[in-house]
């Protein structure tokens, strides 16, 4: 079961580019990291669930929520 997420709040000419990284290395490539991590076990066995919660923000934005 994988969750986990972050965003900056405010207009995106605010954020910094190193911030817009660490919200990218937490909410995408924290899900791949753990993916690469339980996969080979997972094919070794062959059978397990991988179970990825995400949120209602990758279908609706929020204003000012621009980095997430």
């Amino acid at each position: 079961l994988s969750n986990a997420g972050m965003g900056l709040i405010g207009p995106i000419e605010c954020q910094s580019i190193d911030e817009m990284k660490a919200v990218m290395d937490t909410n995408f490539f924290g899900m791949v990291r753990l993916l690469k991590e339980v996969l080979p076990d997972m094919k070794k066995r062959k059978k397990g669930h991988i179970v990825v919660i995400s949120s209602v923000m990758g279908i609706q934005g929020i204003l000012f929520n621009d980095v997430y």
